[in-house]
């Protein structure tokens, strides 16, 4: 049996129809159940606004209602709006719950004809390898992120999952951390600070966000939860997916005026694949995938980058001294001062007190 797909959509329906029409011309599409998760309109209290989403989203529902090519197609709509990061967290456990393992897709991402192909042969591969906890269909592009021409294999581990186009294990899901009270007794330790930045340094301040509500996201805790537990995301050397949504219609996609970044060659992803037999990290790819997200993570810096470092904080760390003791003199000198005017302050004060006394006496 195939490993079932979640599609969750909400209002966009040419993305939506984008997304159906490449993953139904999957070579495994007429053996997969399909569960799409449709949400219902948000009510932001903006008349106009309202109208027009609620238009929206009546439109994908009616889109998908006309979907085939699958082995079967169940639809869920909500009568109430219940948000993207709940509708995948409750939809996902529904699914994975039933079935053991699930392949998870939003409503713009299109992708390879091998799509489905790739996603089961690897969620079997590595069922039982319990570090593995995600596998994930998007890659950088080869201009972004180069892997080393002497890598052997047509997929690598990271410490970081993408959520265009993913999958898991129920076992792993089970272990997801959603509840802030319980990130919050988590986050301040700072060796697990920086086991989570393996995956990139702008993990961390995402998850901060997250527990302030300034972002409502299910896949930064599903991020931590992964490093929290040692475990690592498969990723393809070849993308399966690309995301079509950066054009300002999503709710958690920021419009790009260039995509090339994170645009792929479908043609390139591949039919068959060589897969890792054993669990190991690449340390040269998950550095060269890490300075995709900013500075060098600690823990994956070479002794010379450590050196470097360590030189560097030496040099501020003088720096620092050097200026306390300005400071210091400066505090010292001014002390002086101080204490000079204050003499000189008591003495004609005083001055003034024996004149006065003087004068009384005459």
């Amino acid at each position: 049996m195939k490993t079932p797909v979640a599609l969750f959509v909400y209002n966009r329906p040419w993305h939506t129809s984008r997304t159906i029409e490449t993953l139904r011309k999957n070579l495994l599409a007429t053996e997969t159940d399909l569960f799409i998760f449709a949400d219902a309109p948000k009510i932001t209290g903006n008349p106009d606004q309202d109208i027009k989403n609620a238009s929206l989203v009546v439109e994908v529902r009616e889109l998908i209602k006309a979907v085939s090519g699958f082995k079967s197609v169940t639809v869920k709509q909500p009568t109430e709006n219940i948000g993207l990061a709940n509708s995948i967290i409750a939809g996902v456990t529904e699914i994975i719950n039933r079935y053991g393992k699930i392949i998870v897709v939003e409503d713009d991402l299109v992708s390879s004809p091998y799509f489905l192909r790739y996603m089961n042969n690897a969620l079997d591969y590595y069922e039982t390898e319990p570090r593995v906890f995600n596998v994930s269909a998007f890659a950088f592009p080869p201009a972004v992120l180069q892997i080393p021409p002497d890598y052997l294999y047509d997929t690598y581990f990271l410490y970081r999952n993408s959520s265009w186009g993913w999958g898991t294990w129920q076992d792993r899901w089970r272990k997801a951390i959603w509840d802030h009270g319980e990130l919050k007794k988590l986050v301040n330790d700072e060796m697990i600070q920086m086991e989570f930045n393996k995956g990139g340094e702008d993990l961390y301040p995402m998850l901060l966000a997250q527990l302030a509500g300034t972002i409502n996201s299910w896949s930064i805790r599903w991020s931590f939860s992964i490093s929290y537990y040692g475990g690592v995301s498969l990723t393809p050397v070849y993308s399966y997916i690309n995301n079509i949504g950066f054009d300002g219609t999503g709710v958690h996609c920021d419009k790009l005026d260039d995509d090339s970044g994170y645009r792929n060659d479908l043609s390139r992803a591949k039919r068959e694949l060589l897969f890792p037999p054993a669990f190991e990290i690449n340390r040269e790819i998950s550095r060269r995938f890490a300075l995709c997200y900013g500075k060098m993570p600690l823990l994956l810096a070479s002794p010379v980058e450590i050196n470097q470092k360590i030189k560097l904080l030496q040099q501020e760390k003088a720096a620092l001294i050097w200026e306390k003791e300005n400071l210091l003199s400066e505090r010292n000198s001014l002390t002086v001062k101080l204490n000079d005017v204050n003499n000189r302050t008591v003495f004609k004060y005083l001055k003034k007190i024996i004149k006065k006394i003087t004068k009384g006496s005459e």
